[in-house]
């Protein structure tokens, strides 16, 4: 069996980056220390740029969150627009963003082929509904460009909201370049009226979510050693660190290292990811050498992801031979220790994170073949590199 071992560092959080380019779009001056070549970084960059250049029509690929942070990016500037995406990403559930926009003053149509996008700049309402129930970027996009306004937002957020920890995230940011938010309850917020965001430096951390995925080969057969490794991360998926201590998988934290060892024995667990949702393949595959039963609660909404990941999940598991059910908003998995005793096609379905869960199984003993290994580059092109396999990206 072949063993896993890394060291080295991963590229910034594309969580974090995206957030940082949409607010230094507001200035300039900003300067951000950090850099990612995941597609959604890649799509990013270069759409803002277009905005600069005075183009009217930009490609957000499959990025759900370039989708959603520039069109209420492009909302602020009075013109037409037109964001062009792929199928899947145009079939993604939109109808809380349309209806946000359209509270701000512009005009949204969904054609096959992209999204045009009409607007005279926001009109502020007193005050701003937020549909946060499927994702927390909406209520992100409006924190991100709600500067220099004539006046205060005071917005709230819907009853059940998900992914909170992102948007305490983006909040951290904002703060950070100036903005002035009075959290009036964990659902309602005040914007005070501000100029554009200070000319300050952001240090941007390293992805989590990537570094996540290389914890679990680590656990699963070999170590690794993640160097840069931030001590007080603004990024949820920090999470894993606890789950690790749970699960009774060795590591430890020096200064700026993260070292992750080989596990002697899985330990199952309980955990609500409804703040880390990304986790959850790669975790599925590690809870599945599990000795007993795990259950996973706040992971509905994943099925809105860039697939739908229960349905995945489930199919990785079935491969990798291992009992599961799902009711009642509670995935449990029956782990056993063995090695995973399966040879076979995989297919990711357009998902990046189902992938490298995948090649996760693959150093617990699975011999899956992964089709269309190019997924990963939407946010970790560096990572068959960084698990010693060959691939030509």
């Amino acid at each position: 069996m072949k063993r896993f071992s890394f060291h080295g560092t991963v590229g910034a959080s594309k969580s974090m980056m995206n957030r940082a380019l949409i607010v230094r779009s507001h200035n300039t001056d900003i300067s951000i220390v950090g850099d990612s070549e995941s597609d959604d970084v890649k799509l990013m960059k270069r759409a803002l740029l277009n905005l600069q250049k005075g183009s009217k029509v930009f490609e957000c690929g499959e990025a759900g969150t370039v989708l959603r942070f520039l069109m209420l990016r492009l909302s602020r500037e009075p013109g037409e627009w037109f964001l062009k995406g792929r199928p899947r990403l145009l079939q993604r559930p939109m109808e809380g963003l349309i209806a946000l926009l359209k509270d701000l003053g512009s005009d949204v149509k969904v054609t096959p082929q992209g999204i045009e996008l009409r607007t005279s700049g926001w009109t502020v309402p007193e005050h701003l509904q937020i549909d946060a129930e499927k994702s927390s970027q909406f209520a992100s996009g409006v924190l991100m460009n709600a500067w220099n306004l004539p006046k205060g937002l005071h917005f709230s957020l819907s009853a059940h909201p998900v992914s909170t920890a992102y948007f305490a995230m983006t909040l951290k940011m904002v703060e950070h370049f100036g903005m002035q938010v009075e959290a009036i309850s964990p659902l309602e917020y005040k914007i005070a009226p501000t100029g554009n965001p200070l000319a300050k430096e952001l240090n941007v951390e390293p992805d989590l979510s990537s570094c996540f995925s290389l914890v679990a080969c680590a656990a699963l057969g070999g170590q690794m050693m993640m160097d840069n490794f931030p001590k007080n991360s603004w990024q949820p998926d920090v999470f894993f660190l606890e789950l690790l201590d749970k699960m009774k998988i060795p590591f430890r934290q020096d200064q700026a290292q993260l070292v992750v060892g080989q596990a002697e024995a899985i330990f199952p667990i309980e955990c609500d990811l409804t703040n880390t949702p990304d986790l959850f393949p790669v975790l599925s595959v590690l809870l599945a050498q599990a000795q007993g039963t795990s259950k996973v609660t706040g992971i509905e909404h994943l099925i809105y992801k860039e697939s739908n990941r229960l349905e995945n999940v489930k199919n990785l598991l079935t491969l990798l031979k291992r009992d599961f059910s799902f009711s009642n908003g509670e995935f449990k998995i029956h782990g056993r220790s063995e090695t995973f005793d399966v040879h076979a096609d995989f297919d990711p379905d357009q998902d990046h994170r189902m992938a490298m869960a995948a090649q996760a199984a693959n150093f617990a003993g699975a011999k899956l073949n992964i089709k269309d290994k190019f997924v990963v580059t939407k946010s970790f092109p560096e990572f068959w590199q960084s698990v010693g396999e060959p691939c030509t990206l």
